[in-house]
């Protein structure tokens, strides 16, 4: 995995690519800003960046969403120093891919060993946090439906919709997910290979026509 590192702060730069690189990490380039980063990413083609989602000028977020524009395929996980940081849901929604933590950087390792196993990485408490914004932005009901007396709440139109795109084992398997189960204690409950737990997620995705595993997640909490 080629990884590129963005954040403004050369010391924790420093620090980060150290780390990661002990463990056997490919850190192929660091940027400290968000244009230096789309240019990095041109000429390094990496396969993750561990993007900042402060930087002065340009921010981590609108970062993102322009690389994830051009190269819709690439991997973004934001940085955050904050767990209370108010672009969490702006971030994800730009189609980033995971959420950590600075505090903990400890914790990253374990992160991206399970990124490599096809999880979304996330720092314990920032999931919860993500998924309680776009299920109660999901929940908000049309004010048109509001009005008409027969009409359907969007809630109703979601619940109607998750239903129908999915099958009975897909919507398991994304409750477990949202429940926080590891896809390995996903394959043992749904008796199914590691493999097949990354198939259904991606035909999760594309069934509910959307970017990623967390906005997935917002659908099921969405209908709950």
């Amino acid at each position: 995995m080629r990884i590129l590192l963005v954040d403004d702060s050369k010391r924790f730069l420093s620090g980060l690519k150290n780390m990661l690189e002990s463990h056997d990490y490919d850190v192929v380039g660091v940027a400290t800003s968000a244009d230096e980063a789309m240019r990095q990413t041109e000429a390094l083609a990496p396969d993750l960046l561990l993007m900042d989602i402060q930087m002065p000028g340009q921010s981590g977020i609108a970062a993102t969403r322009a690389i994830k524009q051009a190269h819709p395929l690439l991997k973004i996980v934001m940085m955050t120093v904050s767990d209370s940081d108010e672009h969490l849901f702006e971030a994800i929604a730009a189609g980033a891919d995971g959420y950590l933590l600075k505090g903990a950087p400890e914790r990253f390792v374990d992160a991206l060993a399970a990124f490599g196993r096809g999880e979304a990485p996330f720092t314990p408490g920032l999931a919860q946090k993500i998924m309680a914004e776009f299920a109660r932005r999901a929940r908000v009901p049309e004010q048109a439906a509001n009005s008409a007396p027969t009409a359907k709440s969007k809630s109703s139109e979601t619940l109607s919709a998750y239903e129908e795109k999915l099958t009975e084992r897909q919507q398991w398997i994304l409750s477990l997910i949202a429940g926080g189960c590891s896809y390995q204690e996903i394959a043992r409950q749904v008796g199914i290979s590691v493999a097949g737990v990354n198939y259904h997620v991606a035909e999760i995705t594309a069934r509910l026509h959307v970017e990623n595993r967390a906005q997935a997640i917002a659908c099921y909490l969405a209908q709950k």
